[in-house]
C-alpha cells in the first residue's frame, strides 16, 4: 500500500503568497510508502508551471457594491441546476452559486486541491488497485444562511445524485453523470442493487473519503476525479432523513424513497435555498427570464480566496432582435457570448466609439447539428453523411460568424492543444466538402432508391427505403428554438436548397422555445430526428458520456463499441501522459468522423461586451476561466 499524506494548511489572511516548490525535495521514507507535504503556498507545480523564487503578492478584495445586469441570447429555463435539463445560462447561474470543491482549476486550467475548502487530504493507492482520497474540510464553511457546511454535504452529492430514486425515478437525467460515476460500487448503488455507496465514506462532520473503482486508475485528469461540491442536504431533503456510515459505504436511512423525497426536491430544483458560493439565489421571474443573485456574506472565497465584489447581479435572456440595442442603451451591462459576425461587428463599432470594452475567446466547443441514430431516416449513417455533403459548411461558418470561426470535422474545438499537436490527423479526416453527386451516392449506396411506390427512384420527389418490409420516406423532422440565425440560416441553405429537394430529401421544420427543444431532446417524446445546438466541452475534457452505448447522456443515441471505447479509454492513461491521450483521442475523433453522429457547424470566438460600467472583466479564456470565475473579480461603478 502507498500513502501519500497531503496536509493542506491555510492561513485565512487578505493576502496570498504562491511561490513554486521543487520537487525533488520530497524523500522516499520506505519502499511502499511516499509521504508529501504541500501547503497554501507550495502546492505542486508542473511542465506549463514556471518556478520561480519570487513570491507574488496577490490582493484579494472583499468590498461589495452595485448591481449588473448580464444578457444572454440563450433562454433560460428557470432551473438553475444541472442536473435536469437546464440551457447553458442557467448553467452559469449554478456556477455562481456554486463553492468550496475539493477540487479546483486555475486560471490556466490546473487542478489543485482548493485551499479554502480543504485542511488536509490523504491519498492511499490500495492493493486491490482501487485509490482513496480522505477529505478534511475546514470547519469555519457556513452555507449562505448560516448554517455550518459538514462533510454529510459532501456525501450527500453523491448519494443523491447517484441514487436510484433520483437519478431514474425523479428523471435526473444528467446527475449520475457526474464524476461519482467513476466511484467504487456505483453500478450497484444507482441501480438500487444495493442502498450502500461503496465508494464513498462518512468518516465525521469534517472528514470523508472517496474511493475510485480499480478500472478508472489511472485517471489521466488526475485530482480532477475527486472534485465535489458540497449538497445542502437540509434543504433538498427531509430532515428526518440521515446519512449512515457502515463498513462498507455510506447509506441514507431507511426513510429515504422517491415518495418521500419528491416534493422536497421539486422545491429546491427551482429555488435553492442556501448557495454555497459567491452568490446566493433570490428570486427568478418568469416573465423576463431573469434571475436575481444576492452575495453570498458567508462566503469565504475561491482557491483564491477572492469574494464577490458586486452586490446584486441579474442575469436574463435577451433576444437576438433586441441585445445590441439593450447594450448600447445600457440595459444590460454585460452580454455573453456573442457569435454572429453581424453582432460582433455592431458590438465592435460601440468599442470604437469608447461607452464599451470587451473580451474575445475561442469557444470550447462549437455549434451543431445533432442526428438521432436510432430511429427514422437519420438512423442510417449514408443519410446523415449525405445531410454533411448538402450543407456548405465552409459557407455557413463564413456567412455565420462573419470570419470569426471555422468548420471543424470532428468532437474538437479549434484552440484545444489535441487540434494543434494532431494537425496532419484532422487535416486527413473527411471534410464532407459540399458535393450534390457524392451525397446522391450516399443515399444510392445506402438503399434509398425507391419512391412512394416502391419502384425504382426516378429522381422526382421523396426518396424511400425499403425498411423491413415497409417503405420509409426521407423525410427528416427537425427540431429548432424560436428567434435563432443559425435556424435561419439552416433554413436557407439546407431545408429549402434546391439540391436538397433534388436529392431527394424533405424536412419538416418545427420551431419552439429552447426549454420546449431541450424537453423533446433529452425525452424524445415526439420523435424529431435532428436539432440544432451548440456545445461547449467539459473542462476536462470528457466525452465517454456522450459516446457511452444506452448512457443517458448519450443524445444522439449512438450505438458504436468503437467509438464508446475510444472515448472512455483515452481518460484512463497516466496523468501527464499526452502522448498515450492523443493516440486514442485521435482514434475517437476519427471514427466520429466516420459515423457522423453530430454534424459540427463552427468552432468561432466568442465576444463578451460589457459597459464601461464593469471594471476588471477582462480574463476569459477557452472555457478553463469562465464569466462565473472571472466576475468575483469585477467591480461596478454608477452609471
Amino acid at each position: 500500500m502507498k500513502r501519500k499524506v497531503m496536509a493542506v494548511l491555510l492561513a485565512m489572511t487578505m493576502v496570498f503568497s504562491f511561490a513554486g516548490c521543487d520537487s525533488n525535495s520530497d524523500k522516499e521514507t520506505t519502499a511502499s510508502t511516499t509521504e508529501k507535504i504541500i501547503t497554501a503556498d507550495t502546492q505542486e507545480t508542473d511542465e506549463e508551471t514556471k518556478e520561480t523564487d519570487e513570491e507574488t503578492e496577490i490582493t484579494i478584495s472583499t468590498a461589495k457594491a452595485g448591481t449588473l445586469v448580464i444578457g444572454n441570447s440563450t433562454e433560460n429555463s428557470g432551473e438553475p441546476n444541472p442536473y435536469w435539463a437546464n440551457a447553458g445560462s442557467d448553467q452559469d447561474v449554478w456556477n455562481l452559486m456554486s463553492g468550496y470543491p475539493t477540487v479546483s482549476s486555475d486560471q490556466n486550467g490546473k487542478y489543485e486541491y482548493d485551499n479554502t475548502t480543504l485542511a488536509e487530504v490523504v491519498e492511499t493507492e490500495n492493493e486491490d488497485g482501487t485509490a482513496t482520497w480522505t477529505f478534511t474540510i475546514n470547519d469555519n464553511l457556513k452555507w449562505s444562511n448560516g448554517e455550518t457546511i459538514t462533510a454529510e454535504d459532501y456525501v450527500c452529492t453523491a448519494l443523491m445524485w447517484a441514487s436510484h430514486e433520483v437519478y431514474i425515478d425523479l428523471g435526473a437525467s444528467n446527475a449520475a453523470e457526474g464524476m461519482h460515476q467513476y466511484y467504487l460500487g456505483y453500478e450497484a448503488y444507482s441501480s438500487g442493487e444495493t442502498d450502500v455507496f461503496e465508494g464513498i465514506h462518512l468518516l465525521s462532520d469534517t472528514s470523508f473519503s472517496i474511493t475510485i473503482d480499480a478500472q478508472y486508475v489511472p485517471y489521466y485528469y488526475g485530482k480532477s476525479l475527486v472534485a465535489i461540491n458540497p449538497t445542502y442536504m437540509a434543504g433538498w431533503l427531509p430532515g428526518d432523513i440521515t446519512i449512515e456510515e457502515t463498513e462498507n459505504g455510506a447509506k441514507y436511512s431507511n426513510n429515504y424513497s422517491t415518495e418521500n423525497i419528491k416534493e422536497s426536491i421539486d422545491t429546491e430544483r427551482y429555488a435553492p435555498s442556501a448557495s454555497a458560493g459567491a452568490y446566493e439565489y433570490v428570486s427568478y421571474d418568469t416573465g423576463s427570464y431573469s434571475y436575481t443573485l444576492k452575495a453570498n456574506e458567508e462566503y469565504l472565497g475561491n482557491f483564491e480566496g477572492q469574494t464577490a465584489g458586486i452586490d446584486t447581479i441579474i442575469y436574463k435572456y435577451v433576444g437576438q432582435d433586441t441585445m445590441m440595442d439593450e447594450l448600447k442603451t445600457g440595459a444590460i451591462d454585460l452580454l455573453l457570448q456573442v457569435a454572429d459576425g453581424s453582432f460582433i461587428d455592431a458590438g465592435l463599432d460601440m468599442v470604437e466609439d469608447g461607452t464599451h470594452g470587451y473580451d474575445m475567446y475561442e469557444r470550447n466547443g462549437y455549434g451543431y447539428l445533432v442526428f438521432k441514430c436510432d430511429m427514422g431516416p437519420t438512423q442510417f449513417v449514408e443519410v446523415r453523411r449525405a445531410i454533411a455533403y448538402l450543407l456548405d459548411r465552409v459557407e455557413f461558418a463564413k456567412t455565420f460568424t462573419g470570419g470569426y470561426g471555422a468548420v471543424v470535422n470532428g468532437p474538437y474545438a479549434l484552440s484545444q492543444w489535441m487540434t494543434e499537436e494532431a494537425e496532419d490527423d484532422i487535416a486527413a479526416l473527411n471534410s464532407y466538402s459540399y458535393s450534390f453527386d457524392n451525397a446522391v451516392t450516399a443515399l444510392e449506396a445506402g438503399g434509398w432508391t425507391l419512391d412512394a411506390n416502391g419502384k425504382e427512384y426516378n429522381g422526382e420527389g421523396v426518396r424511400y427505403k425499403d425498411v423491413d418490409g415497409e417503405l420509409m420516406p426521407l423525410i427528416i423532422e427537425w427540431c429548432t428554438s424560436e428567434n435563432n440565425s443559425v435556424s435561419d440560416l439552416l433554413t436557407t441553405m439546407l431545408a429549402q436548397s434546391e439540391d436538397v429537394a433534388a436529392a431527394g430529401i424533405q424536412f419538416n421544420q418545427t420551431v419552439m422555445t429552447f426549454s420546449e427543444l431541450q424537453d423533446e431532446y433529452l425525452n424524445d417524446t415526439t420523435g424529431y430526428h435532428m436539432y440544432n445546438l451548440g456545445v461547449g466541452f467539459s473542462v476536462p475534457y470528457v466525452v465517454d458520456f456522450q459516446f457511452a452505448i444506452d448512457g443517458k447522456s448519450n443524445n444522439s443515441h449512438i450505438a458504436d463499441e468503437v467509438l464508446a471505447d475510444a472515448a472512455a479509454n483515452m481518460l484512463l492513461v497516466e496523468e501527464g501522459d499526452d502522448g498515450a491521450f492523443l493516440e486514442i483521442w485521435v482514434q475517437m475523433v476519427q471514427r466520429y468522423n466516420e459515423l457522423l453522429p453530430e454534424l459540427p457547424l463552427y468552432s468561432n470566438e466568442y465576444h463578451d461586451f460589457f459597459t464601461n460600467r464593469l471594471l476588471g472583466y477582462e480574463g476569459i479564456s477557452n472555457g478553463t476561466w469562465e464569466m462565473e470565475d472571472q466576475i468575483l473579480y469585477c467591480t461596478v461603478v454608477d452609471k
